[in-house]
């Protein structure tokens, strides 16, 4: 399934290897959320009931690169391990934590190189599910949906989602199954949108119960400190300044009692 917004999103059907099963879906609504929500929907629907249940369904976000045996290993793991619903693997490059966007080039080099071993199992993790690559049993779904509350970039949507699955299953972390995140700066929202995220999107999800207060504290403090201290100077790839002046209307509408995920979808800037 590749999921878009609107069909330029997606590649031309030309480009598309004739042996692949391939559907070129547009989501009804714009947002990160909508669109695994609409993927799903799809293959739930494509699906026979029994074959539904018997489904591994996989998130790859388009500026990821999985090993080539990334697939094979998933399903391996699956296969030998019931008591697993959800997995997460390794991600040894990300351009989106660092900084710095990491090329086709640097990711084919990372993804080529030999690794100490393939035989490293998977743990209980208590980071969470990482968005860019998970992996899923499709009965998951008959309890959990990505919310559309958090709309367009969806900061956090991974995290919420790892909050509905612990309320009945452990997440897990399969450090055989390794990718690289390039981290494309296109396609993200503006700094002030996503400034305005920061703190509107962990406050929302703790009310919701998905994360602690203490989390939402941390992401917070994380936050507020990091774009007022970085946001003196100019930064030449993150709008520091874009986010710190978010995060201050963040504060304003929690004061007034208005604040809200969804205000990004009206914000101008």
């Amino acid at each position: 399934m590749l999921v878009g917004t609107e069909p330029s999103d997606l590649p031309g059907v030309a480009t598309i290897p004739n042996d692949l099963n391939v559907h070129r879906l547009v989501s009804p609504r714009a947002g990160l959320t909508s669109q695994r929500n609409h993927g799903i929907q799809t293959a739930r629907r494509i699906s026979s009931p029994e074959a539904w249940l018997s489904k591994i369904i996989v998130f790859f976000d388009d500026d990821f690169r999985p090993a080539a045996d990334w697939l094979q290993k998933c399903e391996a793991l699956f296969a030998a391990s019931p008591q697993v619903l959800a997995v997460t693997g390794a991600v040894i490059m990300d351009g989106a934590r660092d900084g710095i966007a990491i090329t086709e080039e640097q990711a084919s080099d990372a993804l080529t190189r030999p690794r100490a071993s393939d035989k490293i199992g998977y743990s209980k993790w208590k980071e969470g599910l990482y968005g860019c690559n998970m992996a899923f049993r499709a009965t998951v779904f008959d309890q959990c949906a990505f919310d559309e509350k958090l709309p367009l970039y969806g900061w956090l949507e991974d995290t919420d989602f790892s909050g509905q699955i612990r309320k009945f299953s452990d997440v897990y972390r399969a450090s055989n199954l390794i990718g690289v995140h390039l981290g494309s700066k296109s396609g993200r929202v503006s700094g002030y949108k996503y400034g305005y995220s920061q703190l509107a999107n962990p406050l929302y999800l703790a009310r919701k119960g998905t994360i602690t207060l203490g989390k939402c504290a941390y992401f917070w403090t994380r936050a507020l400190a990091s774009n007022a201290l970085r946001s003196l100077r100019e930064h030449p790839t993150i709008d520091y300044r874009g986010r710190f002046a978010g995060n201050m209307t963040a504060m304003a509408d929690l004061i007034d009692g208005s604040i809200h995920p969804t205000n990004i979808s009206s914000f101008r800037r």
